[in-house]
């Protein structure tokens, strides 16, 4: 049995609920008379995206929008026939810049009180950088892969030495939302990063719309479950704490150097 904590660094961010705190619209029939199908919804963590947004996949085409403070959209559009390296994300600041503003004056303040007269091995200009502010990103691979879109959950979590987390789709909760969650397997004792998910676009020619209240993913503990969840509001996250997605992506100058950091740390250990 293991505890997972959830450190709140985005401080809108929805905090991540017990599955079996969840109430699901499941098929009745399942619901009343299969415990297999009940029992895996049940299980571990659902996560929250931390923003309302929608996409939409063509064949030629991708386009990804959330709606502003102004009621406008803010759209991401990729020409998948001649994909470009110019900007694929969207910023905090391209929603609200106003909790952009609040959110970034509360990021200085503990990357100040976190680092004290600790000196950084980085030319950053702390006062006027925009850490967290990206909260999707479109990735497009080669064929036959295609887009993902990277989303951040707007924290940091943490479990017992030895616990790995398994991040899925949520489990017979969204039958059919239009996009899957890709599994990956992090061992929190090595990972120091902000916890972010891909997801994989799965239906064409429509608008699809992901909603912050529902669950984007389900984290299971392994090899141990996870019975309890610990959520940190923003306001209590230790500075080491709140400093070590920093420290790991971008204090560090050899974080970008191959195969990656976290594949660096994996090889130390075995």
């Amino acid at each position: 049995m293991t505890c997972l904590q959830f450190n709140q660094i985005l401080p809108l961010q929805k905090m991540p609920i017990l599955a079996q705190d969840h109430i699901a619209e499941l098929p009745k029939r399942a619901q009343a008379f299969c415990h297999p199908f009940r029992h895996a919804s049940q299980q571990g963590c659902y996560f929250f995206p931390p923003i309302d947004f929608q996409f939409k996949l063509t064949d030629k085409l991708f386009e990804l929008r959330t709606i502003n403070d102004s009621g406008s959209y803010k759209t991401v559009t990729i020409d998948l026939e001649n994909p470009t390296s110019g900007n694929t994300f969207i910023l905090l600041s391209d929603i609200s810049p106003e909790q952009s503003s609040q959110c970034l004056t509360k990021y200085r303040d503990r990357i100040k009180q976190g680092l004290g007269s600790k000196p950084i091995d980085v030319d950053i200009d702390i006062d006027n950088f925009g850490f967290y502010e990206v909260m999707l990103n479109v990735l497009v691979e080669e064929e036959p892969f295609g887009v993902f879109i990277q989303l951040w959950l707007g924290g940091v979590i943490m479990t017992e030495p030895g616990c790995s987390v398994w991040i899925k789709q949520a489990t017979n909760v969204l039958m059919d939302p239009g996009y899957s969650c890709l599994d990956a397997q992090i061992d929190t004792s090595l990972w120091q990063g902000w916890l972010a998910i891909v997801l994989k676009p799965n239906r064409k020619n429509v608008w699809v719309s992901v909603d912050k209240q529902q669950p984007i993913c389900q984290v299971l503990g392994y090899p141990e479950p996870i019975t309890k969840l610990d959520n940190i509001p923003f306001h209590q996250v230790a500075n080491e704490t709140f400093l070590q997605p920093l420290d790991w992506h971008i204090f560090d100058r050899n974080y970008g150097v191959k195969p990656g950091k976290y594949q660096r740390m994996i090889r130390k250990e075995t």
